[in-house]
């Protein structure tokens, strides 16, 4: 048996600067862990400049597939048992795939940016956890969002039907005018 989506209507994230600003302090958090030098020394180094740009580029591509999976997740999930569905599929869409792909892009930055082996650095030690809890941030904020949202709609289209059910019962039968309560 196919179910239909419960809401035609598509969720929007209005998150464009959300996604810029976070990425980009996403990425310098990252690269100032485990950095001993001042803000102002390390803007004297190359790297300062090659790695956020490549930590920005990295973090946005994996915020738009954590965005990706969280409105494919909100178009095709539905009914009301499905929560449990939801979430475990959103954790394992949305948090466990995006760790596989930062630990490949990662990978390959180091290489080819620094010809560096992944495993021979502390950052899987130190910086993978952080990405990993920024990535699961992300999706309470987007899970936030949508149950918010969401919620909204079915608290909103029960507060409706309750009121009719209501203005019924007082004025029996008969049509009557939702907002108010005389026949």
């Amino acid at each position: 048996m196919i179910q239909q989506p419960i809401y035609k209507t598509e969720v929007r994230y209005n998150d464009f600067w959300i996604k810029i600003i976070g990425s980009l302090v996403a990425s310098e958090m990252i690269d100032s862990i485990g950095r001993e030098e001042s803000i102002f020394k390390e803007i004297t180094h190359p790297y300062f400049y090659t790695d956020p740009v490549g930590g920005f580029i990295i973090s946005l591509i994996l915020w738009e597939i954590v965005r990706f999976v969280i409105r494919r997740l909100d178009k095709n999930i539905t009914g009301s048992i499905t929560l449990l569905r939801r979430i475990s599929l959103q954790f394992l869409l949305a948090i466990v795939v995006p760790a596989f792909y930062v630990f490949v892009f990662t990978l390959l930055f180091m290489k080819l940016a620094y010809n560096q082996d992944i495993f021979k650095t502390e950052w899987l030690y130190n910086e993978f956890y952080v990405v990993i809890l920024i990535i699961v941030i992300i999706n309470l904020v987007y899970f936030t969002w949508w149950l918010f949202i969401k919620g909204g709609r079915v608290l909103h289209g029960q507060s409706l039907a309750f009121s009719r059910s209501k203005n019924k019962r007082r004025c029996g039968d008969k049509q009557s005018d939702p907002g108010t309560l005389l026949p």
